[in-house]
Formats: C-alpha cells, structure tokens, sequence
C-alpha cells in the first residue's frame, strides 16, 4: 500500500512537470507568461494589484484627500465608531485589482480565488498575526442572491484564507436573513439603512476573534452590520478585503 502511495506522488509530481513545461504558467490577469512559475501574478499587474493610498483611516482603511504624519481615524469612525477593530485590504479598488475582482465576482473566474487570498494575506498578514484569530467567517448572500450568481465570492475567498491559515472556516454561522436592494447606486446613510437587520447568528458560538472575509468596502456598511451582529455575540472582529473603494470608484458591477 505505501508502495502504491509512493508510485502515485512521483506520479503526480511528473504530470505536474509536463503540465507546466507544456503549458507555462500565465498571469491570470494580462496572460504573459510569468518569469516565475510559482508567481500568481506577473510583476506589472501585481504592483498595480497591491496599490496603496497615499494615506488611509487606521480603523476602516478609508483613503484620506491628506497624507497626514500622524495615523488617525476619519469622520465617520469617530462619529459612528465601528464593531470591528480594523479593516485593511489588498489594494485599493482601481487599476488591475478592480479588473481581477470584476473578472472573479461577475465572470465567474473562480480560479482566481486562490491568488487573490495570498495576494489579499501579502499585505495582511502581519495585522491577521496580532489579531490572532481563531476561525475565519465570510460575508454572507442571501439564497436568493447566491441562487441567481451560483456562488459567493467571499466565502470562496474565506475558504482560501482558512487553509492557508489553518483556520477553521464558520461557513453557516452567519447568515443574511433578508433579501436587501443592491448597495450599488445607494448613498451612505442609505446603504446602512439598506442592511439594518438584514443578518443574525444561526449557531452559539463560543466567544472568540474572528476575522470577516469580504471582496470589496465601499462605505463598509455592510461589514459593520455583520460586525455588530458578531460582537452583539461576544466576538471579536477584524475584517480584511480584497478592495477597498470608494463611492467615487463605483460602476454599476461593483455593489
């Protein structure tokens, strides 16, 4: 038996060989051919992927029109400070990373959802260390939302995250119980009206730091409805993003 096991790895690890000096390895994204296999990205598209703002809310990650010395919070996270201890995202949602988010959340590339979490873990890693979270939770969709799209591209990107922090993956404790009017299109105070009740805790959980997965943050209306909905529960919430964005960013595929 441990013969067969044995015959089977070399196996795979020849296929894999072939496969790769057949068909080099591409970027997902513009299609060239990466200068190294293990690479997800080429390294144009991954510094356009990985765009930062000049200066950004330490608490919601928001960009500010000001590129202060001194980190601080925005208007709106010291008006209406949020249930999550921070936010932090890949990159902000413009250039390459609003087209592979684009290409993942509506043309159904779910491929990409690998490479965009180590892609998402690359600038999030050392907040997720000191966070110490101890199971992984995903926005969720409304069955009706996740029946017409056919998945949900944050719990794809969740799922990603938890193995690669070998975490457990909450994939039914949160749940949106409401169908809601996409937040495309909808200002501030409308979006949170929008969402207001829309999600509830399904399983008793015992109290403990959960990180929330979700693709984009726009006003974070959303990620602070299910953070305050975790937190109501004892929890501790930080959240991480593929994007961040802003209401000036939107079109109408990004809600």
């Amino acid at each position: 038996m441990a013969r067969a096991h044995r015959l089977a790895a070399r196996l795979r690890r020849e296929g894999r060989w072939l496969v790769n000096l057949l068909l080099p390895a591409c970027c997902p994204l513009c299609r060239r051919p990466l200068p190294e296999p293990l690479r997800d990205f080429c390294p144009d598209c991954r510094q356009q992927l990985l765009l930062q703002p000049r200066s950004a809310c330490v608490c919601c990650a928001e960009p500010l029109a000001s590129a202060s010395q001194s980190p601080h919070r925005c208007s709106h996270c010291l008006i209406d400070p949020p249930d999550f201890l921070w936010l932090r995202s890949a990159g902000l949602y413009q250039e390459q990373l609003r087209q592979a988010v684009i290409a993942f959340k509506f043309h159904h590339q779910i491929g990409l959802a690998r490479p965009l979490a180590r892609l998402l873990l690359h600038t999030t890693a050392s907040d997720i260390a000191t966070f110490a979270p101890t199971a992984v939770i995903a926005v969720p969709l409304h069955p009706q939302r996740l029946r017409q799209r056919g998945f949900n591209p944050a719990l794809l990107l969740a799922a990603e995250l938890a193995k690669i922090l070998r975490l457990p993956l909450e994939r039914q404790a949160l749940q949106r119980n409401r169908a809601t009017a996409p937040q495309s299109g909808l200002d501030r105070r409308q979006r949170l009206g929008n969402l207001r009740n829309a999600f509830q805790l399904t399983s008793n959980l015992p109290p403990q730091h959960l990180l929330l997965v979700d693709d984009v943050a726009t006003t974070t209306a959303t990620v602070r409805h299910c953070s305050a909905c975790l937190a109501a529960a004892g929890h501790q919430v930080a959240v991480v993003t593929l994007a961040r964005a802003s209401l000036a960013d939107e079109q109408p595929t990004c809600y």
